[in-house]
């Protein structure tokens, strides 16, 4: 039985077909069979869409992070600084033999430059993980 009742238009679980959501074909391939050859996000890369294309549109000099510290310390950083930081952390990764697909393990507080690493490693094609 579902966890809601009639009165709210859902209905019983045990009454649903398996196949009563089909996900959509797009461009000629299941959602399914993009997702398993990986050709829905082979180009996406999560610090181009929240830094490269800011400064790509002028906006560089914009706040990207207001960082307000425990001592009431505050320290703005633009989209360029973070973009220059994160692409410093990137060229680090590959220095030290780190490859796209490597993981890495950050232990940081919660300070500026942990968006800088954090980014970096996305922006190398790596998996970021805070400690």
């Amino acid at each position: 039985m579902s966890s809601f009742d009639s009165k709210n238009n859902v209905s019983n679980k045990s009454s649903r077909s398996q196949d009563a959501f089909q996900m959509p074909d797009l461009f000629g391939q299941s959602f399914e069979t993009q997702i398993s050859a990986g050709d829905c996000c082979k180009d996406l890369n999560m610090a181009r869409e929240a830094l490269d294309r800011h400064v790509q549109a002028g906006h560089g000099a914009q706040v990207a992070i207001r960082w307000l510290g425990k001592e009431g310390d505050r320290k703005d950083i633009s989209y360029a600084n973070l973009q220059e930081l994160s692409a410093r952390f990137a060229d680090t990764f590959h220095i030290h033999g780190l490859q796209q697909g490597s993981s890495v393990f950050a232990v940081l507080g919660r300070v500026p430059e942990l968006y800088g690493c954090a980014l970096g490693a996305l922006k190398a094609g790596m998996v970021f993980t805070p400690l």
